[in-house]
Protein backbone atom coordinates (compact mmCIF):
# COMPACT_ATOMS: atom_id res chain seq x y z
CA UNK A 1 0.00 0.00 0.00
CA UNK A 2 2.75 2.30 0.63
CA UNK A 3 4.43 1.77 -2.86
CA UNK A 4 1.25 2.96 -4.20
CA UNK A 5 0.34 5.99 -2.30
CA UNK A 6 3.51 6.87 -2.91
CA UNK A 7 3.28 6.47 -6.98
CA UNK A 8 -0.32 7.61 -6.55
CA UNK A 9 1.14 11.16 -4.88
CA UNK A 10 4.34 11.02 -7.63
CA UNK A 11 1.50 11.23 -10.36
CA UNK A 12 0.53 14.75 -9.53
CA UNK A 13 3.78 15.83 -10.58
CA UNK A 14 3.36 14.90 -14.12
CA UNK A 15 -0.15 13.64 -14.72
CA UNK A 16 -1.81 17.38 -14.93
CA UNK A 17 1.23 18.84 -17.11
CA UNK A 18 1.08 16.08 -19.38
CA UNK A 19 -2.48 16.26 -20.52
CA UNK A 20 -2.01 19.86 -20.37
CA UNK A 21 0.76 19.25 -23.17
CA UNK A 22 -1.31 16.60 -24.99
CA UNK A 23 -4.58 19.58 -25.19
CA UNK A 24 -2.00 22.34 -25.93
CA UNK A 25 -0.67 21.29 -29.44
CA UNK A 26 -4.36 20.09 -30.31
CA UNK A 27 -5.83 23.24 -29.75
CA UNK A 28 -3.38 25.14 -31.85
CA UNK A 29 -3.79 22.69 -34.64
CA UNK A 30 -7.86 22.52 -34.24
CA UNK A 31 -8.88 25.49 -33.11
CA UNK A 32 -6.01 28.32 -33.16
CA UNK A 33 -5.06 27.75 -36.89
CA UNK A 34 -8.63 28.87 -37.87
CA UNK A 35 -7.80 32.26 -36.49
CA UNK A 36 -3.92 32.49 -37.55
CA UNK A 37 -5.09 31.92 -41.35
CA UNK A 38 -7.60 34.57 -40.94
CA UNK A 39 -5.70 36.91 -39.55
CA UNK A 40 -3.21 36.64 -42.39
CA UNK A 41 -5.70 37.39 -45.07
CA UNK A 42 -6.48 33.80 -46.42
CA UNK A 43 -9.64 33.14 -48.33
CA UNK A 44 -12.20 31.01 -46.64
CA UNK A 45 -11.87 28.18 -49.21
CA UNK A 46 -8.24 27.35 -48.37
CA UNK A 47 -8.61 27.80 -45.02
CA UNK A 48 -11.65 25.18 -44.75
CA UNK A 49 -9.02 22.83 -46.86
CA UNK A 50 -5.89 23.56 -45.00
CA UNK A 51 -7.45 23.11 -41.55
CA UNK A 52 -9.21 19.98 -42.69
CA UNK A 53 -6.21 18.22 -43.89
CA UNK A 54 -4.88 18.55 -40.47
CA UNK A 55 -6.99 16.04 -39.29
CA UNK A 56 -5.05 13.41 -41.35
CA UNK A 57 -2.69 12.30 -38.14
CA UNK A 58 -5.64 11.28 -36.57
CA UNK A 59 -7.06 9.60 -39.16
CA UNK A 60 -4.10 7.27 -39.69
CA UNK A 61 -2.83 7.32 -36.23
CA UNK A 62 -4.31 3.88 -35.84
CA UNK A 63 -2.36 2.88 -38.47
CA UNK A 64 1.34 3.26 -37.05
CA UNK A 65 0.34 3.54 -33.03
CA UNK A 66 0.61 -0.56 -32.36
CA UNK A 67 4.52 -0.08 -33.37
CA UNK A 68 5.81 2.76 -31.14
CA UNK A 69 6.50 0.27 -28.17
CA UNK A 70 8.41 -1.59 -30.10
CA UNK A 71 10.78 1.55 -30.96
CA UNK A 72 11.22 3.26 -28.04
CA UNK A 73 9.88 3.54 -24.30
CA UNK A 74 6.79 6.14 -24.08
CA UNK A 75 8.80 8.13 -22.41
CA UNK A 76 11.52 8.45 -24.54
CA UNK A 77 8.41 9.08 -27.25
CA UNK A 78 6.66 11.87 -24.91
CA UNK A 79 9.49 13.48 -24.58
CA UNK A 80 10.99 13.40 -27.94
CA UNK A 81 7.59 14.61 -29.40
CA UNK A 82 7.06 17.82 -26.89
CA UNK A 83 10.99 18.84 -28.18
CA UNK A 84 9.35 18.62 -31.91
CA UNK A 85 6.04 20.33 -30.78
CA UNK A 86 8.60 22.76 -29.28
CA UNK A 87 10.59 23.10 -32.68
CA UNK A 88 7.50 23.12 -34.85
CA UNK A 89 6.30 26.34 -33.00
CA UNK A 90 10.26 28.10 -33.49
CA UNK A 91 9.73 27.22 -37.06
CA UNK A 92 6.19 28.76 -37.65
CA UNK A 93 7.49 31.67 -35.85
CA UNK A 94 10.66 32.00 -38.88
CA UNK A 95 8.87 31.42 -41.42
CA UNK A 96 6.20 34.67 -40.63
CA UNK A 97 8.95 36.50 -39.50
CA UNK A 98 10.99 36.30 -42.23
CA UNK A 99 8.13 36.00 -44.84
CA UNK A 100 9.27 33.19 -47.21
CA UNK A 101 8.14 33.75 -50.63
CA UNK A 102 5.92 30.17 -49.94
CA UNK A 103 5.21 31.11 -46.64
CA UNK A 104 1.79 29.52 -46.29
CA UNK A 105 2.70 26.35 -47.57
CA UNK A 106 5.57 26.53 -45.05
CA UNK A 107 3.16 27.44 -42.39
CA UNK A 108 0.49 24.75 -43.79
CA UNK A 109 3.31 21.93 -43.43
CA UNK A 110 5.11 22.73 -40.05
CA UNK A 111 1.41 23.09 -38.59
CA UNK A 112 0.85 19.30 -40.13
CA UNK A 113 4.08 18.17 -38.56
CA UNK A 114 2.94 19.70 -35.29
CA UNK A 115 -0.22 17.63 -35.79
CA UNK A 116 1.37 14.88 -36.49
CA UNK A 117 3.59 14.94 -33.49
CA UNK A 118 0.89 15.85 -31.43
CA UNK A 119 -1.18 12.46 -32.58
CA UNK A 120 1.88 10.54 -31.65
CA UNK A 121 2.30 12.23 -28.45
CA UNK A 122 -1.17 10.97 -27.64
CA UNK A 123 -0.40 7.37 -27.65
CA UNK A 124 2.63 7.46 -26.16
CA UNK A 125 1.40 9.69 -23.10
CA UNK A 126 -1.27 7.11 -22.66
CA UNK A 127 0.80 4.70 -22.65
CA UNK A 128 3.07 6.10 -20.15
CA UNK A 129 0.18 6.57 -17.93
CA UNK A 130 -1.26 3.41 -18.54
CA UNK A 131 2.31 2.01 -17.62
CA UNK A 132 3.10 3.87 -14.54
CA UNK A 133 0.17 4.06 -12.26
CA UNK A 134 -2.05 0.91 -11.01
CA UNK A 135 -5.80 0.81 -12.11
CA UNK A 136 -6.90 2.29 -8.96
CA UNK A 137 -4.84 5.40 -9.18
CA UNK A 138 -5.77 5.29 -13.09
CA UNK A 139 -9.42 5.40 -12.16
CA UNK A 140 -8.42 8.59 -9.17
CA UNK A 141 -6.74 10.76 -12.14
CA UNK A 142 -9.85 10.23 -14.78
CA UNK A 143 -11.33 13.42 -13.85
CA UNK A 144 -7.95 15.54 -13.52
CA UNK A 145 -6.80 14.26 -16.92
CA UNK A 146 -9.85 15.55 -18.77
CA UNK A 147 -9.64 18.97 -16.71
CA UNK A 148 -5.90 19.61 -17.37
CA UNK A 149 -6.93 18.93 -21.44
CA UNK A 150 -9.65 21.76 -20.84
CA UNK A 151 -7.41 24.04 -19.57
CA UNK A 152 -5.62 23.44 -22.61
CA UNK A 153 -8.55 24.37 -24.63
CA UNK A 154 -9.58 27.15 -22.72
CA UNK A 155 -5.98 28.61 -22.36
CA UNK A 156 -5.54 28.44 -26.55
CA UNK A 157 -8.91 28.97 -27.59
CA UNK A 158 -9.35 31.68 -24.96
CA UNK A 159 -7.22 33.41 -23.31
CA UNK A 160 -3.76 32.83 -26.15
CA UNK A 161 -6.22 34.43 -28.57
CA UNK A 162 -7.38 37.21 -26.83
CA UNK A 163 -3.65 37.92 -26.39
CA UNK A 164 -3.10 38.01 -29.85
CA UNK A 165 -5.84 40.51 -30.23
CA UNK A 166 -3.93 42.84 -27.50
CA UNK A 167 -1.10 42.61 -29.56
CA UNK A 168 -2.21 43.26 -32.96
CA UNK A 169 -3.77 46.51 -31.24
CA UNK A 170 0.00 47.73 -30.89
CA UNK A 171 1.48 46.19 -33.79
CA UNK A 172 -1.44 45.91 -36.96
CA UNK A 173 1.02 43.68 -37.99
CA UNK A 174 -0.29 40.04 -38.16
CA UNK A 175 2.55 38.54 -39.45
CA UNK A 176 5.08 39.90 -36.27
CA UNK A 177 2.42 39.59 -33.89
CA UNK A 178 1.63 35.70 -35.23
CA UNK A 179 5.85 34.88 -35.06
CA UNK A 180 5.72 36.52 -31.39
CA UNK A 181 2.69 34.29 -30.55
CA UNK A 182 4.42 31.21 -31.58
CA UNK A 183 7.89 31.68 -29.68
CA UNK A 184 6.09 32.35 -26.98
CA UNK A 185 3.74 28.87 -26.91
CA UNK A 186 7.48 27.93 -28.21
CA UNK A 187 8.52 28.78 -24.88
CA UNK A 188 6.17 27.11 -22.65
CA UNK A 189 6.01 23.44 -24.78
CA UNK A 190 9.39 23.77 -24.19
CA UNK A 191 9.50 24.24 -20.37
CA UNK A 192 6.61 21.62 -20.11
CA UNK A 193 9.15 19.49 -22.19
CA UNK A 194 11.90 19.91 -19.23
CA UNK A 195 9.76 19.50 -16.34
CA UNK A 196 8.94 16.25 -18.37
CA UNK A 197 12.30 15.46 -18.37
CA UNK A 198 12.31 15.98 -14.45
CA UNK A 199 9.39 14.46 -13.52
CA UNK A 200 7.96 11.93 -15.65
CA UNK A 201 9.07 8.34 -13.80
CA UNK A 202 11.71 6.40 -15.36
CA UNK A 203 10.79 2.86 -14.60
CA UNK A 204 7.14 2.07 -15.46
CA UNK A 205 5.35 -1.66 -14.43
CA UNK A 206 5.66 -3.10 -17.36
CA UNK A 207 2.22 -4.34 -19.42
CA UNK A 208 -0.12 -1.45 -19.32
CA UNK A 209 -3.90 -1.99 -17.09
CA UNK A 210 -6.66 -0.59 -18.03
CA UNK A 211 -8.60 1.02 -15.12
CA UNK A 212 -11.74 -1.01 -14.77
CA UNK A 213 -14.69 1.54 -15.59
CA UNK A 214 -18.42 0.44 -15.63
CA UNK A 215 -20.03 2.01 -19.01
CA UNK A 216 -22.08 4.43 -16.50
CA UNK A 217 -18.64 5.60 -15.25
CA UNK A 218 -17.17 6.23 -18.78
CA UNK A 219 -20.24 8.02 -20.04
CA UNK A 220 -19.74 10.35 -17.74
CA UNK A 221 -16.59 11.49 -18.84
CA UNK A 222 -17.65 11.46 -22.15
CA UNK A 223 -17.39 15.32 -22.53
CA UNK A 224 -13.89 14.85 -23.77
CA UNK A 225 -12.90 13.04 -27.13
CA UNK A 226 -9.62 12.84 -25.88
CA UNK A 227 -10.80 11.35 -22.63
CA UNK A 228 -12.03 8.47 -24.74
CA UNK A 229 -9.64 7.53 -27.16
CA UNK A 230 -7.26 7.44 -23.84
CA UNK A 231 -9.16 3.94 -23.62
CA UNK A 232 -8.58 2.70 -26.88
CA UNK A 233 -4.78 3.65 -26.78
CA UNK A 234 -4.33 0.98 -23.73
CA UNK A 235 -4.71 -2.19 -25.72
CA UNK A 236 -2.93 -1.10 -28.91
CA UNK A 237 0.16 -0.50 -26.73
CA UNK A 238 -0.63 -3.33 -24.49
CA UNK A 239 -0.58 -5.34 -28.14
CA UNK A 240 3.05 -4.21 -28.80
CA UNK A 241 5.07 -7.17 -27.88
CA UNK A 242 3.03 -9.06 -30.94
CA UNK A 243 2.11 -6.33 -32.84
CA UNK A 244 2.74 -7.05 -35.99
CA UNK A 245 0.85 -10.57 -35.62
CA UNK A 246 -1.73 -8.72 -33.93
CA UNK A 247 -2.07 -6.04 -36.56
CA UNK A 248 -3.68 -7.78 -39.38
CA UNK A 249 -5.73 -10.02 -36.88
CA UNK A 250 -7.53 -6.54 -35.05
CA UNK A 251 -8.12 -5.13 -38.58
CA UNK A 252 -9.45 -7.98 -40.58
CA UNK A 253 -11.89 -8.64 -37.68
CA UNK A 254 -12.95 -5.54 -37.63
CA UNK A 255 -13.62 -5.52 -41.16
CA UNK A 256 -15.16 -8.57 -41.57
CA UNK A 257 -18.44 -7.41 -39.56
CA UNK A 258 -21.90 -8.42 -40.56
CA UNK A 259 -22.81 -4.84 -39.65
CA UNK A 260 -19.70 -3.01 -40.82
CA UNK A 261 -21.85 -0.94 -43.66
CA UNK A 262 -24.25 0.61 -41.05
CA UNK A 263 -21.33 1.55 -38.78
CA UNK A 264 -19.05 3.14 -41.28
CA UNK A 265 -22.27 5.11 -42.39
CA UNK A 266 -23.07 6.21 -38.39
CA UNK A 267 -19.15 6.79 -37.72
CA UNK A 268 -18.68 9.34 -41.34
CA UNK A 269 -22.00 11.01 -41.55
CA UNK A 270 -23.36 11.37 -37.88
CA UNK A 271 -21.52 14.61 -37.82
CA UNK A 272 -21.74 15.50 -41.36
CA UNK A 273 -23.55 18.87 -40.61
CA UNK A 274 -21.00 19.53 -37.80
CA UNK A 275 -18.08 18.59 -39.87
CA UNK A 276 -18.72 21.39 -42.13
CA UNK A 277 -20.21 24.21 -40.31
CA UNK A 278 -16.63 23.91 -37.29
CA UNK A 279 -14.69 24.32 -40.55
CA UNK A 280 -16.61 28.20 -41.26
CA UNK A 281 -17.52 29.32 -37.72
CA UNK A 282 -14.11 30.90 -36.52
CA UNK A 283 -14.16 33.02 -39.78
CA UNK A 284 -17.94 33.89 -39.80
CA UNK A 285 -17.60 35.31 -36.01
CA UNK A 286 -14.53 37.28 -37.57
CA UNK A 287 -15.42 38.57 -40.63
CA UNK A 288 -17.01 42.11 -41.20
CA UNK A 289 -20.85 42.65 -40.78
CA UNK A 290 -20.50 44.08 -44.79
CA UNK A 291 -18.99 40.74 -45.34
CA UNK A 292 -21.86 38.60 -44.09
CA UNK A 293 -19.35 38.19 -40.73
CA UNK A 294 -20.25 39.24 -37.02
CA UNK A 295 -17.04 40.99 -36.85
CA UNK A 296 -16.28 39.87 -33.68
CA UNK A 297 -12.51 41.04 -32.42
CA UNK A 298 -9.94 38.99 -30.77
CA UNK A 299 -10.84 39.30 -27.61
CA UNK A 300 -14.74 38.75 -28.12
CA UNK A 301 -13.89 35.67 -29.46
CA UNK A 302 -11.75 34.17 -27.23
CA UNK A 303 -14.36 34.79 -24.63
CA UNK A 304 -17.27 33.45 -26.55
CA UNK A 305 -16.16 30.42 -28.48
CA UNK A 306 -12.91 29.87 -26.38
CA UNK A 307 -14.24 30.41 -23.37
CA UNK A 308 -18.54 30.51 -22.85
CA UNK A 309 -17.71 27.69 -25.69
CA UNK A 310 -15.52 25.24 -24.51
CA UNK A 311 -17.57 24.98 -20.88
CA UNK A 312 -20.16 24.64 -23.05
CA UNK A 313 -18.73 21.63 -24.75
CA UNK A 314 -17.83 20.37 -20.99
CA UNK A 315 -21.42 20.44 -19.67
CA UNK A 316 -22.83 19.07 -22.68
CA UNK A 317 -20.85 16.32 -23.29
CA UNK A 318 -21.23 15.43 -19.54
CA UNK A 319 -25.05 15.87 -19.44
CA UNK A 320 -25.30 13.86 -22.20
CA UNK A 321 -23.29 10.85 -20.70
CA UNK A 322 -25.60 11.67 -17.14
CA UNK A 323 -28.66 10.65 -19.69
CA UNK A 324 -27.30 7.65 -21.61
CA UNK A 325 -26.41 6.46 -18.43
CA UNK A 326 -30.01 6.70 -16.60
CA UNK A 327 -32.32 6.44 -19.56
CA UNK A 328 -30.07 4.42 -22.39
CA UNK A 329 -29.07 5.29 -25.28
CA UNK A 330 -32.00 3.65 -27.51
CA UNK A 331 -34.20 5.89 -26.31
CA UNK A 332 -32.25 9.41 -26.64
CA UNK A 333 -30.44 9.27 -30.13
CA UNK A 334 -32.88 10.61 -31.96
CA UNK A 335 -33.47 13.69 -28.88
CA UNK A 336 -29.30 13.53 -29.17
CA UNK A 337 -28.98 13.59 -32.40
CA UNK A 338 -31.53 16.54 -32.77
CA UNK A 339 -29.33 18.31 -30.04
CA UNK A 340 -26.13 17.89 -32.37
CA UNK A 341 -28.02 19.60 -35.23
CA UNK A 342 -31.27 21.90 -34.61
CA UNK A 343 -29.00 24.91 -33.11
CA UNK A 344 -27.23 25.54 -36.05
CA UNK A 345 -30.55 27.07 -36.78
CA UNK A 346 -28.60 29.88 -34.57
CA UNK A 347 -25.93 30.57 -37.35
CA UNK A 348 -28.35 30.77 -39.86
CA UNK A 349 -30.67 33.12 -38.09
CA UNK A 350 -27.58 35.25 -37.71
CA UNK A 351 -25.99 35.25 -40.92
CA UNK A 352 -29.26 37.13 -41.60
CA UNK A 353 -29.41 39.66 -39.03
CA UNK A 354 -25.50 40.00 -38.82
CA UNK A 355 -26.01 44.06 -37.12
CA UNK A 356 -27.70 42.41 -34.06
CA UNK A 357 -26.35 42.79 -30.69
CA UNK A 358 -23.32 40.40 -30.09
CA UNK A 359 -24.51 38.92 -27.02
CA UNK A 360 -26.98 36.93 -29.24
CA UNK A 361 -23.43 35.65 -30.70
CA UNK A 362 -22.64 34.80 -27.43
CA UNK A 363 -26.09 32.97 -26.78
CA UNK A 364 -25.97 30.90 -30.11
CA UNK A 365 -22.36 29.64 -29.39
CA UNK A 366 -22.82 28.79 -25.79
CA UNK A 367 -26.63 26.46 -27.50
CA UNK A 368 -24.65 24.91 -30.05
CA UNK A 369 -21.22 23.91 -28.27
CA UNK A 370 -23.59 22.83 -25.15
CA UNK A 371 -25.75 20.75 -27.92
CA UNK A 372 -22.89 19.76 -29.67
CA UNK A 373 -21.20 17.94 -26.47
CA UNK A 374 -24.91 16.82 -25.68
CA UNK A 375 -24.87 15.33 -29.03
CA UNK A 376 -21.37 13.54 -29.40
CA UNK A 377 -21.79 11.85 -25.78
CA UNK A 378 -24.30 9.63 -28.13
CA UNK A 379 -21.47 9.04 -30.67
CA UNK A 380 -18.69 8.07 -28.03
CA UNK A 381 -21.17 5.96 -26.39
CA UNK A 382 -22.13 4.35 -29.74
CA UNK A 383 -18.21 3.36 -30.36
CA UNK A 384 -17.71 1.66 -27.33
CA UNK A 385 -20.69 -0.32 -27.74
CA UNK A 386 -19.81 -1.68 -31.34
CA UNK A 387 -16.02 -2.39 -30.02
CA UNK A 388 -17.38 -4.76 -27.75
CA UNK A 389 -15.66 -7.86 -27.86
CA UNK A 390 -12.03 -9.86 -28.31
CA UNK A 391 -10.42 -6.60 -29.44
CA UNK A 392 -12.37 -4.31 -27.91
CA UNK A 393 -10.14 -1.17 -27.51
CA UNK A 394 -8.42 -1.88 -30.77
CA UNK A 395 -11.47 -1.86 -32.77
CA UNK A 396 -12.43 1.34 -30.76
CA UNK A 397 -9.21 2.72 -31.76
CA UNK A 398 -9.89 1.79 -35.43
CA UNK A 399 -13.04 3.91 -34.79
CA UNK A 400 -11.96 7.18 -34.18
CA UNK A 401 -9.48 7.01 -37.25
CA UNK A 402 -13.30 6.58 -38.75
CA UNK A 403 -14.61 9.46 -36.41
CA UNK A 404 -11.68 12.19 -37.53
CA UNK A 405 -11.92 11.29 -41.20
CA UNK A 406 -15.50 11.82 -41.00
CA UNK A 407 -14.56 15.51 -40.21
CA UNK A 408 -12.09 15.94 -42.41
CA UNK A 409 -13.11 14.79 -45.57
CA UNK A 410 -16.67 17.00 -45.46
CA UNK A 411 -14.82 20.01 -44.12
CA UNK A 412 -12.73 20.27 -47.12
CA UNK A 413 -15.07 22.04 -49.39
CA UNK A 414 -16.69 23.81 -47.05
CA UNK A 415 -15.03 27.47 -47.89
CA UNK A 416 -15.08 26.94 -51.21
CA UNK A 417 -19.57 26.32 -50.72
CA UNK A 418 -19.43 29.55 -48.47
CA UNK A 419 -17.78 31.90 -51.10
CA UNK A 420 -20.11 30.98 -53.93
CA UNK A 421 -23.39 31.19 -51.80
CA UNK A 422 -22.46 33.56 -48.71
CA UNK A 423 -22.74 32.90 -45.17
CA UNK A 424 -26.31 32.67 -44.99
CA UNK A 425 -26.39 30.55 -47.97
CA UNK A 426 -23.90 28.23 -46.54
CA UNK A 427 -25.93 28.17 -43.30
CA UNK A 428 -29.27 27.29 -44.82
CA UNK A 429 -26.47 24.09 -46.68
CA UNK A 430 -25.54 23.29 -43.03
CA UNK A 431 -29.45 22.55 -41.86
CA UNK A 432 -29.69 20.54 -44.96
CA UNK A 433 -27.07 18.49 -44.72
CA UNK A 434 -28.88 17.39 -41.31
CA UNK A 435 -30.34 15.27 -43.64
CA UNK A 436 -27.39 12.37 -43.90
CA UNK A 437 -27.06 12.12 -40.70
CA UNK A 438 -30.61 11.46 -39.41
CA UNK A 439 -30.69 8.80 -42.40
CA UNK A 440 -27.92 6.69 -40.48
CA UNK A 441 -29.68 7.45 -37.08
CA UNK A 442 -32.41 5.78 -38.46
CA UNK A 443 -30.74 3.02 -39.67
CA UNK A 444 -29.00 2.35 -36.78
CA UNK A 445 -32.06 2.32 -34.65
CA UNK A 446 -33.55 0.10 -37.51
CA UNK A 447 -30.35 -2.40 -36.89
CA UNK A 448 -30.26 -2.03 -33.06
CA UNK A 449 -26.80 -1.74 -33.53
CA UNK A 450 -24.84 -0.37 -30.49
CA UNK A 451 -28.24 0.20 -28.67
CA UNK A 452 -29.78 -1.80 -25.73
CA UNK A 453 -32.48 -4.70 -26.64
CA UNK A 454 -35.81 -3.16 -27.07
Amino acid sequence: MHLFRGRYESAWRWVPSLYLMQGLPYAVVMSLSLVLFKDLGISNADIAWMTAWLYLPWVIKPLWSPFLALIASERRWALSMQALIALGFVCLAAVLAMRWPYWLWAVWGFLWLIALASATHDVAADGFYLRSLDQQSQASFVGVRSLAFRLAMLSVSGGFVGLVGMLLEQSKDPFDVWSQAFLMLALGVAMLCFWHGVALPGKQQGQPKVASQNEAEIQAHAASQNEAEIQAHAAIQADAPSAFAQYRRVFVDFFKRGDLWPLLCFLLFYRFSESQLLRLLVPFLMDAPDKGGLGLSHGELGVSYGGLGVLALSLGGLGGGYCIARWGLRRLLWPMACCLNVPNLAYALLSWYPEVDKYWAYLAITAEQFGYGFGFAAYLVFMMRVSEGKHATAHYAICTGFMALGMMVPGMPAGWIQMQIGYAGFFVWVLLSVLPSLMVVAWVIKRGLGLEPA
